[in-house]
């Protein structure tokens, strides 16, 4: 959700209430379908509401319009980071098992690459190129999924 605010004292305050309304309308999810989708729609209900009470009393915010439109875009943005994050997820499976390992214990945030180089008796300088080299691969991976996504629309 996308909100222009003055201060960071009105963000937090509308933060907190879309998480109030949120905690109050939870009865209302309906499980197996998407909660973020879900979530989304109910931040952007409290921040027009929000912004319609700021030009009430202030005479400034943003215009119903302008707001429709910065949820869209932060829609799509959001659809297109939950697209890639799936397609990172099976060019990781893609890969042989000692490399996934390594993948997953270097950014699953539980040891250091100087730790794995360490237990591993390779040099550290040799991690950091395979990983670059992973990286690498799994970002050309995921845009040519991204580009077969494309084509699918």
């Amino acid at each position: 959700m996308t909100l222009c605010v003055a201060t960071h004292q009105e963000a937090d305050d509308v933060m907190q209430e879309v998480c109030l309304v949120l905690w109050r309308k939870f009865d209302e999810y309906e499980p197996g379908t998407n909660f973020v989708a879900w979530g989304r729609a109910i931040a952007f209900r409290v921040a027009r509401e929000h912004a319609r009470r700021t030009r009430r009393h202030r005479g400034i915010g943003l215009d119903d319009r302008v707001l429709a439109k910065l949820a869209a875009v932060h829609q799509g943005v959001g659809e297109l980071l939950e697209l890639r994050q799936e397609l990172l997820q099976d060019c990781v499976a893609k890969l042989p098992q000692g490399d996934r390992d390594l993948i997953r214990r270097s950014y699953g945030g539980e040891e250091s690459v100087v730790e794995i180089a360490k237990e591993s008796r390779r040099p550290l300088a040799s991690l950091y190129t395979r990983l670059k080299r992973l990286r690498g691969r799994l970002f050309d991976c995921v845009n040519r999924g991204l580009g077969r996504a494309e084509g699918r629309r």
